[in-house]
């Protein structure tokens, strides 16, 4: 490697880390928000009257839905640095390491007898291999605008939980915690899935 790549290197790591070390903070913010929901619940109800627990139950909601967005956040940082990582120009290479020696000059050997006996000169190699970077750098940018969608949802769940109890907007909390958590679940779905595109 050379000076100039390791010093990228760290400079990316660092970013990571920084943005895993923040998001775990503000995880940690959100779940001693979450103990103190239970007094902001019985203030609200007692400032609306006639409410009941149910009509401020959706503080809790929003607050353990604001716990979990952080919990996800800080392991999407890990797997976006992951995610970077180029693929392997083959699954044969992929396999190599747990392959003895010899099994590895075998497979080597049939796979350029089947080349051969092919016709192919390695170009089909070449092309699948910038094929399989391209897709990646697709799911890559993909993901990390899900990720910063989850953030910025996340976020203004936040912003309305935590305004002071007299300007909480009782709908506009309970629709933004079904947004945040739809999105949260789509986002795990599509990563779970592979990130294939389904269109």
């Amino acid at each position: 490697m050379e000076c100039n790549e390791i010093t990228m290197f760290a400079i990316k790591y660092l970013g990571f880390t920084f943005f895993i070390h923040s998001t775990a903070e503000a995880q940690k913010f959100a779940k001693r928000q979450l103990q103190e929901t239970e007094k902001r619940m019985i203030q609200l109800q007692e400032s609306r009257g006639n409410s009941t627990w149910t009509d401020v139950e959706f503080l809790k909601t929003a607050n353990e839905q604001l716990v979990e967005c952080r919990r996800v956040l800080k392991f999407t940082y890990t797997f976006a640095y992951y995610l970077t990582t180029p693929p392997k120009s083959s699954t044969l290479d992929m396999d190599e390491k747990e392959m003895s020696e010899e099994d590895v000059k075998e497979a080597h050997k049939d796979s350029k007898k089947k080349n051969e006996d092919e016709g192919n000169d390695g170009d089909d190699k070449i092309a699948n291999t910038e094929a399989a970077k391209s897709v990646q750098q697709m799911q890559k940018e993909r993901f990390e605008y899900h990720q910063e969608m989850l953030e910025r949802f996340t976020e203004s769940l936040s912003e309305l939980a935590e305004k002071p109890l007299n300007e909480i907007d009782r709908v506009m909390v309970v629709n933004q915690t079904r947004v945040v958590d739809r999105f949260m679940k789509n986002m795990l779905k599509y990563v779970e899935d592979g990130m294939e595109d389904t269109s």
